[in-house]
C-alpha cells in the first residue's frame, strides 16, 4: 500500500490501522537531505509496538551519507523500549552505541572496532554503564579534578571488571555496526 509522495506499507492490517507485522518504508526530503526511514517488524494501533528493526539514514545532496542508524529490539508506541541502537554519523566520535533493557543501560562512543579491548586498555572515548543504583561513567578525557580522576579510575577499574557481562553487547555493537556504513 503506498500513500502520500513517499509512503509504503506492506504487512497486516486490523480495522484500517497497521497490526501484527509489517514493513514500512518513508523516503523524504528534509532540509536538503535525503530521509529514509525503514520499520520491519511488529505494529499495533498504527504504530511500531513489538519486536522489529527500524533505520534511519541521512543523505546530503552530493550523495555523501550523513547519518546511519539501526534500532533494533522492543519497541512500544512508537519509540525503542529496549534492544540497540547504533549510529554512525559524520561526527567525533563517529559511533554512538547504545543498549538497554529493564535492568540496565549501556552507553559507548568511540570507534566501532576492538571493544573489548578498547575497554580494558582504558581507550573508549566514552562509556556509561547503569544498573540499578550502580552509575560507572568515564571517558578518554583526564577530568577536572584530582578526585573527580580518582572517581573516573575506579568506574574504569569497576567496568573493567565486570566485561564478561558487557562482552556481548560490544560484540552486537560491532556486528550492527557494519549494517551502518556511511556510503
Amino acid at each position: 500500500m503506498n500513500w502520500g509522495y513517499s509512503k509504503q506499507y506492506s504487512g497486516d492490517f486490523i480495522d484500517g490501522k497497521r497490526a501484527g507485522t509489517g514493513k514500512y518504508i518513508n523516503e523524504y526530503v528534509l532540509e536538503g537531505e535525503r530521509q529514509k526511514v525503514v520499520y520491519s517488524g511488529a505494529w499495533k494501533q498504527d504504530r511500531m509496538d513489538g519486536d522489529g528493526t527500524l533505520t534511519r539514514k541521512a543523505t546530503k545532496e552530493d550523495g555523501v551519507v550523513r547519518m546511519n542508524e539501526i534500532q533494533t529490539g522492543t519497541f512500544k508506541n512508537g519509540s525503542l523500549l529496549y534492544g540497540y541502537d547504533v549510529i554512525h554519523a559524520v561526527a567525533d566520535p563517529d559511533f554512538s552505541f547504545s543498549y538497554r533493557s529493564n535492568q540496565e543501560t549501556l552507553q559507548i562512543m568511540g570507534g566501532h572496532e576492538n571493544l573489548k579491548a578498547s575497554l580494558k586498555q582504558g581507550t573508549l572515548f566514552s562509556i556509561d554503564y547503569r544498573k540499578g543504583s550502580i552509575r560507572k561513567s568515564c571517558s578518554i578525557f583526564p577530568a577536572d579534578t584530582k578526585a573527580a580522576q580518582r572517581e573516573q579510575d575506579a568506574a574504569l577499574k569497576y567496568l573493567q571488571g565486570i566485561q564478561t557481562r558487557l562482552g556481548p553487547y560490544m560484540e552486537e555493537f560491532e556486528r550492527l555496526s557494519k549494517q551502518v556504513p556511511l556510503k
